[in-house]
């Protein structure tokens, strides 16, 4: 190695916040190490310990070295002086730095007072023959913070060495790396890219690795992009990696520990005091009501109407749950459902917001004033209709009878947990079904063949009189459509958890905290699970497949032990509300590009406006 290797040639020791330089004698000068990565434009900064760069191999080693680290620097101009420099408050700091005298010399020299604390551009005089220190500015070209992992430039989150080419690895140990996601800002991390294009970013992912590190405000999370370890992490796994994460920290804040978002050792207790309640036994009764509210909210319907898709169905939704949950608030009038409504869609969207911005929930906000308002509002009326219910002691064949119930050993649930679950129950019932409807009605109006079809099943099988829960069998076509809407659309397009332990997925190192985040829109848009994936094609599901999808990287119910308790519920209701309206409706487009979708906590069409055409049957 040539004797001047890691040098820094000349005067330009660079320092954001000051350097001194003190004594004009002719002897060597010292510089404090400052322990950094090195980064392209700011070669003469060392490595850290065990770096590669020329300037590691000589850092307190080798001839006329200092113990403590320090080295000489030589004078550009020979003149002689002393020259420290200080670590600002924005770099990673050691203990504290030193100013060294060379070995044998008789000028004394003691370490700045304060000098791993310093701030400024003065430092503490500096006794040395004397001679004063003389004191200048720091250069305009200024360090900035190195970014903890190695092979990022600074302050430059998310994004790689410049010049690179690819994107950085966050690194856990020998050969284990997990690949960062580009395009993260300070602060808020990757939210630019799911507000504007959050379908187009998360599918991106699998191009940069298998598992892949997006920042979710500070917060980082790995992505899963394999279907094999999507299983493990859901199924195989799931002990290790426990419900949580960015989703459900979110939206825990207003669910509680209902059964969707409970940690894994409530879980098995929770889920057999709620199982009675989705009995296949009751959920005839919960799809019989359907055939009413529909009529009610497809009365105004006009032949060439224009409607708004997606309002209309979360209302016909919002009428389910309340039926079906809440007996007692169907008499309430429209005033009180529409301030229920307005409660859930605040506590959904707010969700969404602390999912991506952790940090935001907790600013004194009117965004935040309204959303714990909504949760207040929603939880007085949830524990009101329970103490209403545990008076009574009466079965009035809803949901929230079951609820209030005891099993056979005595067991039951307490009113808070009977809150917990109604309100997982309520927001869950209304978004998905109300999403899947709209979602599914769009695919059909731009397909008008598959929509005839379709309303030719349903007339042949039960060509007049209500459609229910034993004619649902009767729709395989139907079923198959609403099982590819599902796959191009889910609406649960996000699930999280959080590695309990530390762990290993396919050779990468999963640190005890970490959040993960599992798509089932990433891994169902997959060219190697789907072949074509953006085109919507209903023959890619056969007719015995079933509603739970076995044998395909598709489940937007979830996935083993903490699969969506009312999937067989929810799938049931869907093909009966749109068995009706098929046979006597059929819907046209109104715009001919595609629908955008609002990716919140939900995966809903922003606007879908549709016109209605009345079928005339011979």
């Amino acid at each position: 190695m040539p004797a001047d290797a890691g040098r820094v040639p000349g005067h330009g020791v660079r320092d954001q916040q000051g350097l001194a330089m003190a004594g004009r004698q002719a002897r060597p000068r010292w510089r404090v190490h400052e322990r950094m990565e090195p980064q392209p434009r700011f070669p003469g900064v060392a490595r850290a310990a065990g770096g590669r760069g020329p300037a590691a191999g000589r850092l307190g080693t080798g001839r006329g070295s200092d113990p403590r680290g320090l080295r000489p620097i030589p004078a550009r101009d020979g003149g002689p002086r002393w020259r420290v420099a200080f670590p600002s408050s924005r770099t990673r700091r050691q203990p504290a730095g030193h100013l060294a005298r060379r070995r044998g010399s008789r000028c004394p020299a003691r370490p700045a007072q304060g000098s791993d604390r310093f701030r400024g551009a003065m430092v503490a005089r500096t006794r040395c023959r004397g001679h004063r220190p003389r004191f200048a500015r720091a250069p305009s070209l200024r360090l900035r913070r190195p970014d903890p992992r190695p092979g990022l430039s600074p302050g430059r989150l998310g994004r790689g060495t410049p010049g690179s080419g690819t994107a950085p690895r966050a690194q856990f140990g020998e050969g284990m790396t997990v690949t960062h996601a580009p395009g993260a800002v300070p602060l808020i991390g990757h939210l630019p890219q799911l507000l504007r294009a959050p379908e187009e970013f998360i599918a991106s992912l699998p191009e940069h690795g298998d598992i892949v590190q997006i920042m979710l405000g500070t917060q980082p999370t790995y992505v899963i992009c394999r279907p094999d370890l999507a299983e493990q992490v859901l199924v195989n796994r799931n002990r290790v990696f426990d419900k949580g994460g960015p989703f459900f920290d979110s939206v825990g804040e207003f669910l509680g520990d209902g059964l969707a978002s409970c940690p894994d050792a409530g879980h098995t207790r929770m889920r057999r005091l709620v199982q009675p309640a989705f009995r296949r036994t009751r959920i005839p009764f919960y799809s019989d009501t359907i055939a009413d509210q529909l009529q009610e909210v497809t009365a105004g319907w006009r032949d060439g109407q224009i409607v708004d898709t997606v309002h209309d169905m979360q209302q016909l939704s919002m009428r389910f749950v309340v039926n079906t949950m809440f007996a007692g608030w169907a008499a309430e009038g429209a005033e009180a459902e529409q301030r229920t409504r307005a409660a859930v869609e605040t506590l959904v969207r707010g969700a969404f917001v602390r999912m991506v911005l952790p940090w935001f929930g907790r600013l004194p906000l009117p965004n935040n004033w309204h959303y714990a308002a909504a949760k207040r509002r929603l939880y007085e009326r949830i524990d009101a209709t329970v103490a209403e219910y545990r008076r009574d002691g009466t079965d009035r064949g809803d949901l929230l009878s079951m609820l209030t119930g005891r099993d056979e050993h005595g067991d039951g649930l307490s009113d808070e947990e009977i809150r917990d679950q109604a309100v997982t129950f309520f927001i869950a019932g209304i978004g998905t079904t109300a999403a899947t409807l709209s979602w599914t009605l769009y695919f059909l109006s731009r397909d008008s063949t598959l929509d005839t079809q379709i309303a030719e099943e349903v007339h042949q099988a039960r060509p007049t009189g209500p459609i229910g829960y034993d004619d649902a069998g009767s729709f395989p076509l139907l079923r198959r459509t609403i099982s590819e809407s599902m796959r191009i659309k889910p609406v649960a397009w996000m699930y999280t958890r959080k590695a309990i332990a530390d762990s290993e997925l396919a050779g990468h190192r999963i640190p005890s905290g970490m959040g993960i985040l599992v798509s089932p829109y990433l891994l169902q848009h997959r060219a190697d699970a789907f072949a074509d994936p953006e085109r919507f094609d209903v023959c890619r599901w056969s007719e015995q497949e079933d509603v739970r999808f076995r044998g395909a990287p598709m489940f937007p119910f979830g996935k083993g032990a903490r699969r969506c308790i009312g999937d067989e519920f929810a799938i049931n209701n869907i093909i009966v509300t749109l068995a009706t309206l098929l046979r006597q409706w059929r819907l046209e487009p109104m715009i001919k590009g595609p629908v955008t979708s609002s990716a919140r906590s939900m995966l809903e069409p922003k606007a879908l406006r549709l016109r209605l055409r009345a079928r005339r049957w011979s």
